[in-house]
C-alpha cells in the first residue's frame, strides 16, 4: 500500500496528533494571490526577504510516519475475520525534530507494517515480530537490552492502545 508525502490537514484533528506532537508537525503552505501579490512575493524573495507573509495553508501537511494514512484508509475498509498486515512500503516522511546534530533527517523513507485484526491475535504478532528481530540482531552478535517494553505508536496520539 503506497501513500503520497503528504496527506489531507484534516486526518490529524480526530487522532490528536498536534496535541501529542506539535514538534514534529509539517505544514504545507501555498500561494494563493493575484498577478500584483505574485510580484511583490517574487521581489521579496529576490531580496532574500521573508516572503511567508504571501502564502496560507494549503490544507495539507506532511506525513510523520510510514503507517498514519493507514488508519483513515483501515477505518473505511472492512477488515477481514483473519485480520490483515499492511505493508507501507518505503514511504516518505518528514520530522521537524529539532535538532543541532548537522546530520539530523527531517525527511527520510521508513517502512512500517500495520497489523489490524483482534487485539490478542494482534499482541501475537508484535511479540512473533519483536523475538523474530531480538534473534536476528543476536545472530549479528548483538546484545540487545533484556528489558521489553511496549510503546504507543506516535502515529496516532495519546488514546493509542499499545
Amino acid at each position: 500500500m503506497e501513500f503520497p508525502p503528504i496527506e489531507p490537514r484534516t486526518t490529524w484533528s480526530p487522532v490528536g496528533y498536534l496535541t501529542s506532537f506539535p514538534q514534529l508537525a509539517g505544514s504545507v503552505f501555498a500561494f494563493h494571490g493575484e498577478e500584483a501579490e505574485a510580484a511583490a512575493l517574487g521581489e521579496k524573495a529576490h531580496s532574500h526577504e521573508d516572503w511567508s507573509g504571501h502564502l496560507q495553508t494549503a490544507g495539507l501537511v506532511m506525513v510523520p510516519a510510514a503507517c498514519h494514512p493507514v488508519y483513515p484508509a483501515l477505518a473505511r475498509a472492512a477488515i477481514p475475520a483473519d485480520g490483515i498486515t499492511i505493508d507501507t512500503g518505503p514511504a516518505w516522511v518528514f520530522r521537524h525534530e529539532p535538532s543541532d546534530d548537522p546530520s539530523r533527517l527531517v525527511a527520510f523513507h521508513m517502512r512500517e507494517l500495520v497489523r489490524a485484526d483482534a487485539p490478542d491475535r494482534v499482541g501475537e504478532w508484535r511479540d512473533s515480530w519483536r523475538d523474530r528481530s531480538l534473534e536476528f540482531l543476536q545472530s549479528l552478535g548483538s546484545r540487545p537490552p533484556s528489558t521489553r517494553r511496549t510503546t504507543r505508536s506516535s502515529a496516532v496520539g495519546q488514546g493509542a492502545r499499545p
